[in-house]
């Protein structure tokens, strides 16, 4: 009779360990050489079903990304036209994977679809500002009041001027700036601010939402 209890316990760990490697969250974040790109890291690090890999933007490689759920588009120096992988991945991956830029890579998201961006006559580095949400229904804004906290390190923004009509724009600063974007068919979107800044008051429930989908 023992035995077969044990037998049994052997069992169940054997199916909840399958379980949970079924459900792992594989997600590539590809690095752009940002200095906050392992505090952006850090949030995803936090869930147990989650495995992150941070890749250097040199070393991603195109085809394996196909290995993974998920794909990051980290912020970064310099403009989306300097890390031309971004749109290659939008490319092959964008119709079917789900997607997330954060600043830079929010800004290559809306280049891509069309969208023009354009340089601020003032660089916002390390600026709180109010979030206001566009579009309650959006995955990332689940459950976030509205207006919110974030925070901003850019000098380059996704103007409005000829927006593309494949996106919606999300939310916007108190001050009009595009904070945020989706495409309106594929799961692609992204984010002017930086979620893992300790001026986004909800940046971590946002992450949070994105994985969950």
């Amino acid at each position: 009779m023992y035995y077969q209890e044990v037998i049994k316990a052997i069992i169940t760990l054997l199916i909840l360990a399958a379980l949970s490697i079924e459900t792992m969250i594989r997600i590539i974040l590809i690095d752009h050489h940002d200095s906050f790109t392992y505090n952006l890291a850090a949030l995803f690090t936090k869930r147990d079903h989650v495995q992150l890999e941070v890749i250097p933007y040199e070393q991603a490689n195109i085809e394996k990304i196909a290995e993974y759920d998920k794909i990051i588009f980290s912020p970064g120096p310099g403009l989306p036209s300097e890390y031309p992988l971004m749109h290659q991945v939008l490319s092959i991956y964008g119709s079917h994977k789900p997607i997330l830029g954060v600043c830079l890579g929010h800004q290559s998201i809306g280049e891509y679809y069309g969208a023009r961006i354009t340089n601020l006559n003032d660089v916002h580095h390390g600026r709180r500002k109010e979030l206001h949400i566009l579009k309650r229904d959006d995955v990332m804004y689940r459950g976030i009041s509205s207006p919110t906290s974030v925070g901003v390190y850019h000098s380059w923004i996704v103007d409005d001027y000829n927006f593309p009509s494949c996106l919606n724009i999300t939310a916007l600063s108190e001050d009009g700036i595009i904070m945020s974007i989706s495409h309106k068919e594929y799961d692609v979107r992204s984010v002017q601010f930086h979620p893992e800044s300790f001026l986004s008051t909800e940046g971590e429930r946002m992450i949070n939402n994105w994985i969950e989908g």
